[in-house]
């Protein structure tokens, strides 16, 4: 649906189809509808329509009709219900170490993943295990399974073979869109998802004897592997939620399995043209004991979108109600991980807030854009090499003018201009005592 009113016949349209025909998906284009005003098309948009249906974007409704897999869906179903035709990513599922697909279904559901908006497969690793992960004791029941061997002189193999399993299942029961993995089953699909740039892990596979793999994961499960199957990526996006290892590093562990990396990860452009090219999404725990290692996982990609979580090595309940995170997942799995284009969105609509500064405001997002009027600022002590610096514009105010305020408490203490001034000028926050030069850049990190 989209058109004018959104607050109008959208809305009535909308609320018509959930009564009348509730077995047809309907979802509401929220950037191809207006209303009479902003604030009228935001509240319809975030408050009403979504009770109705989806509310996506343009671009997100377009990859209903560009993907192949759409004319596929609807040859299938033409004769049947034709709300199983919208397009649905198809998802293959990586459980943990130590864990099962029981524990992956729980976690994508906390991710707001599930089995109405995709097609999921799930996938446990290939090594049996006698206990579940300590954490899972009374919620799950096993079989339980992991990827990777804990015994060192059985780690690299085990590597090869999660890996070839992995890429063996996909061509199997293939093509998926997209692979999810938690803990170790987020390396295992780092390394899947990169096979078409890896010469090493490639050469790593073909010489392996995939009969033993077989007689483990059986007959369907499994097909044998050839370089065809090397010369494109297998998976459109991945995410990767907690990924983690037992040894120092990733060169470390390819090592084991006598697999050297196939670029030098800091080799500048050269390293950087190598690097994994599957759109990607980290999710890493603040307080997971493993955050180093997903944070290393992160960089083998190329312009990975990377989410902190508040708690440790889990995907739990805090998640489900973290609209941010699962609406930007959605957008990510939606678009097959193809966002890269919408991140920095231009607005027209700016409102002068002072004679140098004018901002326009984002109506589904709490952020604004800001436009300076760069000649109007005053240029400073060092005008002659490169204009207007803060220092100046600092200057250009009242020492005791209020500069960082409560709103709501008045009378609270307040910093003023002077304040900032000082500090920066000869104060604790003066670069110049760190050997800063004019024209270096620099970033403050503070406190959340």
């Amino acid at each position: 649906l989209m058109g004018f009113l959104s607050n109008g016949c959208i809305e009535e349209t909308a609320r018509d189809m959930r009564e009348q025909c509730p077995d047809i998906e309907v979802n509401i284009l929220t950037d191809g509808s207006a209303a009479k005003s902003e604030t009228e098309h935001f509240h319809a948009t975030t408050k009403t329509l979504p009770l109705y249906g989806n509310c996506i974007t343009c671009q997100e409704a377009e990859t209903f009709f560009t993907m192949k897999e759409l004319s596929r869906y609807i040859r299938e179903n033409s004769s049947g219900n034709m709300s199983q035709s919208i397009f649905r990513p198809r998802l293959l599922a990586l459980c943990g170490a130590q864990s099962n697909n029981d524990v992956t279904k729980l976690q994508l559901e906390n991710l707001r993943i599930t089995e109405e908006n995709y097609e999921i497969t799930y996938l446990s690793g290939p090594i049996e295990v006698e206990e579940g992960s300590p954490d899972l004791i009374g919620l799950v029941h096993g079989p339980f399974h992991s990827w990777l061997d804990t015994d060192k002189a059985k780690l690299g193999n085990s590597l090869v073979k999660s890996v070839q399993h992995v890429l063996s299942f996909a061509k199997a029961n293939g093509p998926y869109h997209g692979i999810y993995g938690f803990s170790s089953g987020g390396l295992i699909a780092s390394l899947a998802t990169g096979i078409s740039r890896d010469p090493n892990l490639q050469m790593k596979i073909l010489e392996s004897d995939g009969r033993n793999l077989e007689r483990v994961v059986g007959k369907k499960n499994f097909v044998q592997l050839d370089a065809s199957d090397f010369k494109r990526k297998p998976f459109n996006f991945a995410i990767l939620a907690c990924s983690a290892f037992l040894v120092e590093d990733v060169k470390t562990l390819r090592k084991l399995a006598s697999i050297p990396l196939p670029w030098d990860p800091f080799g500048g452009e050269e390293g950087n043209a190598n690097l994994n090219q599957t759109n990607s999404f980290h999710l890493i725990g603040l307080e997971d004991s493993f955050k180093g290692k997903s944070e290393e996982v992160a960089t083998l990609f190329k312009g990975g979108q990377i989410t902190y979580l508040p708690g440790g090595h889990s995907i739990g309940r805090d998640e489900r109600t973290d609209d941010e995170l699962c609406s930007a997942l959605r957008k990510f799995t939606r678009s097959l991980g193809n966002t890269s284009s919408h991140e920095a969105e231009v607005y027209e609509d700016f409102k002068r807030m002072s004679n140098v500064s004018s901002i326009a405001l984002d109506p589904f997002k709490q952020m604004a854009q800001v436009k300076l009027d760069i000649e109007r600022l005053p240029q400073g002590l060092h005008a002659s090499r490169g204009g207007a610096t803060i220092q100046a514009i600092l200057k250009t105010q009242p020492k005791d003018k209020p500069f960082l305020y409560n709103a709501r408490s008045p009378n609270s203490s307040t910093t003023t201009y002077g304040d900032v001034a000082s500090f920066i000028n000869g104060g604790g926050g003066d670069l110049r005592r760190l050997g800063i030069k004019f024209g270096e850049v620099v970033a403050y990190g503070s406190a959340p």
